[in-house]
């Protein structure tokens, strides 16, 4: 423990050696511990750990990740690709659901929940080669099954020209 007084003389010489040796200086005002001195890095970790422990499911998923790895369960390279390229769809249908909602004037989460109801129907009525009725557009055939990513790749063709219109200002 350092009083204020001592603390304040001896800054330079007690942050340094937080930071290196991972030291922790307790400061004190009249006695009563007030404050802790701890370097950067040790602050960073303490940060991450808490925001850890307000998300449980992270750290499921991390234990999970762990045993995985313990058990000698890794994937290939070809795994972590697609599980990249999904999440690369996933972030180019939040783009289209923001254009789409900017032009409509519609509510992005309202635009994004019926473009995943849409992907969900592509996906059942489809996967195999089927058909399905879009309101607007008519009957809809699929000539090959829909594969991952497939519809990432088809939305950014897409034009909707009844959806170009600018949103109104308010008056």
């Amino acid at each position: 423990m350092k009083s204020i007084t001592d603390a304040r003389k001896d800054l330079p010489t007690l942050s340094q050696t937080a930071q290196r040796k991972m030291d922790r200086y307790v400061i004190t005002h009249q006695g009563r511990p007030q404050s802790v001195l701890v370097g950067w890095n040790e602050y960073q970790g303490m940060k991450a750990k808490a925001e850890l422990v307000n998300r449980p499911k992270a750290v499921a998923s991390i234990r999970k990740g762990l045993a995985e790895l313990r058990e000698g369960k890794r994937l290939t390279s070809a795994e972590v690709r697609a599980k990249l390229q999904v999440r690369e769809d996933v972030a180019k249908a939040q783009e289209l659901a923001a254009a789409v909602a900017d032009r409509s004037g519609v509510e992005t989460e309202v635009v994004s929940t019926v473009m995943m109801g849409f992907r969900d129907l592509m996906r059942e009525h489809m996967s195999g080669g089927g058909s399905v009725t879009i309101p607007g557009l008519g009957q809809v055939q699929m000539a090959m099954p829909l594969v991952e990513g497939t519809l990432a790749n088809l939305s950014r063709d897409i034009e909707l020209p009844h959806l170009t219109k600018r949103r109104k200002a308010k008056r």
